[in-house]
């Protein structure tokens, strides 16, 4: 079993099925089912997956609060788009916020595909980019899946992230998912991590990180 097996390893559920039926009616409210892994093309990343709706959710709530109108949430490794939908659907839909939506893919076909289905949904933009390299100053919340498997490759990211906030005064939380690579901020007195954890998602996934998530913020 490979590293991205070993960490993605499902175990039955019933209420799997259910739980994909109910993402495949918001997939179809943006277009098509978005079922599927796609491999990457850069070692150092993880093969593109989906957040699974529910996860979505949780974390909307749990950040709603702190989220007005027009602000900006990034997607770092957006893959088929499918939290870029939650999101959207979620704030714009259900909410009312009309917030800004960024995804940012390094892998070039996958970026247009995504970016050719949202093209007509309003307020989302979708960047053919390395985040190492390139992040939006103005984001209010960026988003993770974990899109990197190497430590080299995710600390450059949180070099960029820290840069971009610098260069703009920007005051962007990291809202990391799944977090396996969480060490990276332990005892770095530039950040605050909050953990948060919901025992009930998805059940069928054997690993504890899916039902785990972190909030990251700069230190006062």
């Amino acid at each position: 079993m490979n590293a991205e097996t070993r960490y993605s390893e499902n175990r039955f559920h019933p209420g799997r099925v259910w739980a994909e039926m109910k993402n495949l009616v918001i997939d179809l409210k943006y277009g098509e089912s978005l079922l599927g892994t796609v491999r990457s093309t850069k070692q150092g990343h993880t093969f593109p997956s989906n957040s699974d709706y529910a996860v979505i959710v949780w974390l909307v709530r749990s950040i709603e609060n702190e989220v007005g109108a027009d602000d900006v949430i990034v997607d770092v490794g957006c893959g088929k788009g499918r939290a870029l939908n939650g999101f959207h659907y979620y704030f714009n839909q259900c909410r009312n916020r009309n917030i800004r939506l960024i995804g940012i893919e390094y892998e070039q076909q996958l970026a247009a595909q995504t970016k050719q289905r949202l093209a007509e949904v309003a307020g989302v933009e979708v960047v053919n980019a390395d985040a190492t390299e390139f992040l939006p100053p103005d984001a209010k919340f960026v988003y993770m899946f974990n899109p990197f498997s190497s430590p080299e490759i995710f600390s450059g990211f949180i070099g960029n992230f820290i840069r971009t906030a610098e260069a703009s005064g920007s005051s962007a939380r990291l809202l990391y998912y799944c977090p396996r690579m969480i060490d990276h901020f332990a005892g770095d007195e530039r950040f605050r991590v909050d953990i948060i954890t919901n025992s009930k998602l998805v059940p069928w996934k054997v690993d504890d990180l899916y039902r785990t998530a972190a909030v990251i913020s700069f230190a006062d």
